[in-house]
């Protein structure tokens, strides 16, 4: 019997951790969205609590860092510079 109860137990808690996130909304609400698209209203929590609140982390974060090296040197080198500017002037 016992067995049972605790084996009904773990599914039923289960069905209810299947959350994806929590968000805030601007009045300072909780709301738990679940997989499927539902939400549920959280309850305040109490003194000395909080809920966590997980950044969203993108699904594929493909960073090539060929591209970064290439946007950054689009500025002039020192060299060039120094070139241009020391030409003799005539008077």
């Amino acid at each position: 019997m016992k067995n049972i109860f605790i084996c009904i137990l773990i599914i039923f808690i289960y069905k209810i951790s299947f959350a994806q996130e929590i968000i805030q909304d601007n009045k300072g609400n909780y709301i738990l969205i679940k997989k499927d698209g539902t939400y549920k209203k959280l309850p305040a929590p109490k003194k000395g609590y909080r809920y966590i609140l997980k950044k969203k982390v993108p699904a594929k974060a493909n960073f090539n860092k060929a591209d970064e090296r290439k946007n950054k040197k689009k500025g002039r080198s020192a060299k060039k510079m120094i070139t241009k500017s020391v030409t003799p002037v005539s008077e």
